[in-house]
């Protein structure tokens, strides 16, 4: 690659003998993709300490487009920023590292940049995480802004002679964003063996309405409905609890009031009375002042530079200590912890939470000769062996250290019911829904992606987060508008599906039973397409809007167009249809509106958009007989609630196998040389609505599998 040669320069304390070398392992035609196998060793007669090390330093000119990925921790705002030189950087990244100053903007594991007027863009990202943090800096104070690609070593000390392989770089150059970042995503799971559950992760998880102060039978009664959802094919299979399960959030194998029975029998009742599996949030890295732990084992706790316990008042588990794992003994008891959950308690999904380099800031561990990453990797490498492949696990920290240990990763924050804060304006809703959107290249690839929980609820929660912000303070209701854009990108963008509020009250109407059939049950894809792509990149300081997805059925292709709107006003879009579908003409089918937009070659103008809301347009290429470009079943519009389409010799044959099938419909164009004549169907009962041209709208209600053979003449 043209601007990205490698120039690497080690801060050391001690002696500056630092010697680094790389390797080219890979090198995919001209200015395309280079991979780079790095070492660093001592070539000095005495010991030295390395800090860190930047492999490159590149100017990129006076302004610069960048794309910045939360791979530190689900928090890290993900996006797209201007940066001039001569000028602060403005946006920082949620978890700096010091010292930063306003002419600096981090971007942890992976970035990618693209100048004004050039075609191409480039990517540079870390492949590994496996004992040092790489990250990327931009500095905006000379003529020229300017990257870093930089390696924290913590202060490692080496050997004389020592050599030690760092983390492996990646650089790639090319027009399409979106394949950069998958070709990324592919390479960091076939180095690190990403892993992956046999299919999409469905089920509950107490925590978006009960937080902290749910009970056994909270969780025991949103059980029960799952059950009778699932006998109508729903798929749920797993219920997760979450913080509040123990006292102080953290002596996790004692029994507290609120779960007297205890985790165990818990899991028992789940899955014998409910046919559900238990699922457990753990939080080992930090533990409440107040456990036995900290009373009977200070010295697995980690020290600051004083020589004294490193503490902190926030956190999931009230003010806490720090766990120090290079101590053998405090692993030993990490390990014994897990397989407890796993062998006695019977659970079957381990929301991990953590780890977060921040809890560790100011710390110093035992041994001198592990890194932080490098702690956190073999703790993970331990949970992953004492829960084996039958229990999966939720990673909700770095991100790096945890490809290949975990099977489902964390891509955004707390799933939270405003669009943003309502005391600082920052965060909420809308940046999830960026995030969730921006990590779909990572989905199938180096992970199964988890956006937290789906809120439906259209009551407050009495527990909600803004309570420790704004006391007394009432949960705001999620609208329409933005429920409708929570399940679309969560649609789009893959990954789990987790429901979170009371079920008993969520389903006291047929509303959000109908709600859930929308998004449920997941299409099932991995690989080269699992997740959507973003359209509209490198635009200045504004999200993607447009998105899409390729899906293939045995019988039809087509694409799944989505069109966000991010603002607080109606938007209207106009889409590249080249870009997307291809070339040819489209017919597009709106599904929240159920609306037959038009056929469109080229573009399609896509207008109106609610603000926080979107469309989902259905894209088939235009045929010259009647055929299926619609439901208002599935948000995917035929992807799983549709069997088989076919057409032969003036007959028509779908198939519907959708999980709620009362007051359903599919929608058939139907070209002006044809005419409708007949249908006969299996369906409980049926309507034909043939008023609007070329449009015939079939409304039914059907049975498990429903049959329908239309009949036309031409």
């Amino acid at each position: 690659m043209k601007t990205t040669k490698l120039n690497p320069r080690a801060f050391s304390a001690g002696p500056k003998a630092v010697k680094l070398g790389r390797e080219i392992v890979k090198h995919k035609g001209p200015d395309d993709e280079l991979i780079h196998n790095i070492t660093v060793w001592n070539g000095h007669t005495r010991p030295v300490k390395v800090g860190r090390i930047e492999l490159f330093k590149i100017d990129l000119g006076p302004k610069v487009e960048v794309f910045r990925q939360g791979f530190y921790m689900p928090g890290d705002e993900a996006g797209f920023f201007t940066l001039t030189a001569g000028k602060p950087a403005g946006q920082k990244a949620q978890y700096h590292l010091a010292p930063a100053s306003e002419y600096e903007f981090i971007s942890h594991g992976l970035t990618a940049v693209k100048l004004p007027r050039k075609r191409n863009a480039q990517l540079f990202g870390f492949t590994t995480g496996r004992n040092f943090h790489g990250y990327f800096i931009f500095n905006t104070s000379g003529k020229s802004v300017s990257v870093s690609a930089v390696l924290n070593l913590e202060q490692i000390a080496l050997a004389p002679g020592k050599r030690i392989e760092l983390e492996q770089l990646y650089l790639a150059d090319g027009v399409d964003l979106a394949e950069l970042l998958e070709n990324y995503a592919d390479q960091a799971g076939k180095i690190n063996g990403a892993q992956f559950p046999k299919k999409t992760i469905t089920g509950w998880s107490d925590w978006q309405y009960f937080r902290n102060n749910k009970t056994q039978f909270d969780v025991l009664a949103s059980a029960a409905e799952l059950k009778k959802l699932n006998d109508k094919g729903f798929g749920f299979e797993y219920v997760i609890v979450d913080a509040g399960y123990c006292d102080h959030n953290s002596e996790w194998l004692g029994v507290c009031d609120k779960f007297p029975s205890g985790m165990a029998w818990l899991g028992k009742t789940l899955k014998n009375k409910f046919g559900l599996r238990l699922g457990a949030w753990f939080a080992p890295y930090v533990t409440n002042v107040n456990t036995e732990v900290v009373k009977k084992h200070p010295e697995w706790l980690v020290l600051d530079k004083k020589g004294k316990p490193l503490s902190g008042r926030v956190s999931c588990v009230g003010e806490y200590r720090v766990l120090d794992f290079t101590i053998p003994e405090a692993m030993d008891w990490l390990r014994s912890v897990v397989r407890t959950m796993v062998t006695d308690w019977g659970i079957k999904y381990l929301k991990l939470d953590g780890p977060n380099p921040a809890k560790y800031h100011g710390g110093c561990l035992a041994d001198k000769q592990m890194t932080l990453i490098g702690m956190f990797r073999k703790t993970l490498e331990a949970i992953r062996s004492e829960c084996g492949r039958d229990v999966l696990i939720e990673g909700e920290g770095i991100y790096l250290p945890s490809v290949g240990l975990v099977d489902t990763q964390r891509v955004q924050q707390d799933t939270w019911a405003f669009w943003t804060r309502p005391d600082t304006g920052d965060g909420g809703a809308k940046q999830n829904m960026k995030n969730n959107l921006l990590a779909a290249f990572a989905h199938g690839r180096m992970w199964h992606n988890h956006r937290e929980n789906i809120i439906l609820r259209d009551f407050p929660s009495p527990n909600h987060y803004m309570q420790k912000y704004l006391p007394g303070s009432c949960e705001v209701i999620m609208p329409e508008n933005e429920r409708r854009l929570q399940l679309s990108a969560q649609t789009l963008a893959g990954g789990a599906m987790l429901l979170t509020d009371p079920m008993a009250q969520l389903l006291r109407g047929e509303e959000n039973e109908i709600r859930i059939s929308k998004f449920l049950p997941p299409f099932e894809r991995f690989g080269r397409r699992a997740g959507c792509r973003a359209v509209d990149v490198f635009t200045g300081e504004n999200a993607p809007s447009v998105y899409y997805l390729p899906i293939e059925r045995d019988f039809e292709r087509w694409v799944t167009l989505g069109v966000f709107n991010w603002e607080d006003t109606y938007r209207n879009f106009t889409v590249p249809l080249d870009q997307i579908a291809g070339p040819g003409n489209w017919h597009a089918f709106s599904f929240w509106d159920q609306e037959y937009l038009g056929k469109f070659a080229r573009t399609i103008a896509v207008e109106n958009v609610p603000a926080h809301g979107c469309k989902v347009i259905a894209l088939r290429k235009l045929q010259r007989h009647p055929q299926l470009i619609g439901t208002n079943m599935h948000i995917l519009q035929g992807a799983v609630d549709i069997d088989n389409v076919s057409f032969s010799k003036g007959v028509m044959n779908i198939k519907v196998g959708h999980i709620y099938q009362k007051d359903r419909s599919v929608t058939i164009y139907c070209p002006a040389r044809y005419k409708f004549k007949s249908i006969k169907t299996n369906a409980r009962d049926v309507l034909i609505d043939d008023r609007k041209r070329n449009l015939l709208k079939i409304n039914f209600t059907g049975r498990k599998r429903t049959n329908m053979e239309l009949r036309f003449s031409s």
